[in-house]
């Protein structure tokens, strides 16, 4: 008789217990991430902060946490031997008494440019017995302390790009043909032909002669920087690009190339095939035009120097693999209104490929007097070395 009260009390402990961990298990649970750092370089790491909080009375004898982590970014985790190990998702288990909060900290390695939310995760628990697993997945909403900016990466232009003309000789230089007061280079003699603003007074008592200012040209015009999204034309899909990986490195091309501009202080703007409404409004500016292909082409205000270049690099994190308007219609409308998109600089342009098209479009671009310049991430090409001994090109391997 004692043994049957005993199994009794047993099962009704049992199925009691079952009853309180389905109805109130999750209750008051929640889960958190925070990122170490709001932005950072493709290539470098960012530690997230996950955190599991119990805030009721009832414990949590097990919950097992699966939290996934956003293409393009990589958990780094020690292996046996001392090795490391990059994944995309990793298990924690937690045991939570009542009104407890856990914390884990991982080390993330950012492989690929964007903009990524952490704060999803699959959270598996059993009752006191471990017979009756639930799950749910457990979202803390996108936000600032959850969110990570990676900034394209940057290479240096005159040590990776490889020019097709000047390999040897002169040089095609950007600069007017006058100087700037403001920008001293260093002092020379004094000749008839200098004027008398010039002279360095304090050059000249120490070297006991008239000495004269060398001042440093002054740059001509801005930079118009057109980024295109196809990696082959035609594409297959009109709206995707066919090699991701090659508009990754057009990406990082067009940063770099950002980077030098920016150290000239040299304004700049960009161009994009890629959707508007994809990119976030405070990046780009409306097209004032009724073209119905200008509409669908990113037109980003203008990038001044350093204190613009961390803007124009969000930019470009933020750009989605989509395509809004061919290379032909992009072409088309630029040299349709070469004035209002040059503005009298010269006109460069990042492209995976180089076709016969592009080449025609320079020919256009130059009658309006601008200078097409381009920049190729491949070497892929449908065109002869004689079709292009005129064209400036630079390659990155």
């Amino acid at each position: 008789m004692y043994f049957i009260a005993l199994c009794m009390a047993l099962l009704i402990v049992f199925f009691l217990q079952r009853h309180i961990y389905r109805k109130y298990i999750f209750a008051g649970m929640n889960y958190r991430v925070t990122v170490s750092a709001e932005e950072v370089f493709e290539g470098d790491d960012v530690y997230i902060y996950e955190e599991l909080s119990n805030d009721k009375a009832l414990p949590v004898p097990n919950a097992k946490v699966e939290a996934q982590i956003p293409d393009g970014l990589a958990l780094r985790l020690l292996t046996d031997d001392g090795g490391e190990q990059l994944c995309r998702s990793v298990q924690s288990i937690f045991v939570l008494g009542s009104h407890r909060v856990i914390k884990r900290r991982w080390r993330i390695k950012c492989l690929r440019r964007g903009v990524y939310n952490f704060g999803s995760a699959l959270v598996v628990t059993n009752d006191l017995f471990g017979m009756d697993t639930k799950s749910k997945r457990l979202i803390d909403e996108p936000a600032a302390h959850n969110r990570v900016v990676v900034l394209p990466k940057i290479v240096r232009i005159s040590e990776e790009m490889t020019p097709s003309l000047w390999l040897t000789g002169g040089k095609n230089t950007m600069r007017s043909i006058h100087t700037d007061p403001l920008m001293i280079a260093g002092s020379r003699e004094y000749t008839l032909e200098d004027p008398m603003n010039r002279i360095n007074w304090k050059s000249t008592a120490v070297h006991n002669q008239l000495m004269v200012n060398i001042e440093e040209f002054t740059r001509r015009g801005q930079f118009n920087l057109v980024l295109n999204m196809q990696s082959r034309s035609p594409e297959k899909d009109p709206t995707t690009p066919a090699s991701p990986d090659h508009i990754e490195r057009c990406i990082t091309a067009a940063a770099s190339l950002i980077d030098h501009v920016a150290d000239e202080d040299s304004p700049l703007r960009l161009y994009i095939n890629t959707p508007p409404e994809s990119i976030e409004a405070a990046y780009i500016e409306e097209n004032q035009t009724d073209d119905l292909n200008a509409k669908r082409i990113v037109v980003t205000r203008l990038y001044h120097g350093k204190r613009d270049f961390i803007d124009a690099l969000r930019l470009l994190a933020d750009i989605k693999m989509q395509i809004s308007v061919t290379t032909e219609q992009l072409m088309d409308t630029i040299a349709a209104a070469a004035d209002y998109y040059c503005g009298g600089g010269d006109l460069i342009m990042v492209s995976s490929y180089i076709d016969a098209r592009m080449l025609n479009f320079r020919d256009i671009m130059k009658s309006s007097g601008v200078n097409v310049i381009f920049m190729l991430t491949t070497t892929y090409t449908p065109l002869s070395q004689h079709q292009l001994r005129d064209a400036e090109i630079h390659y990155m391997p």
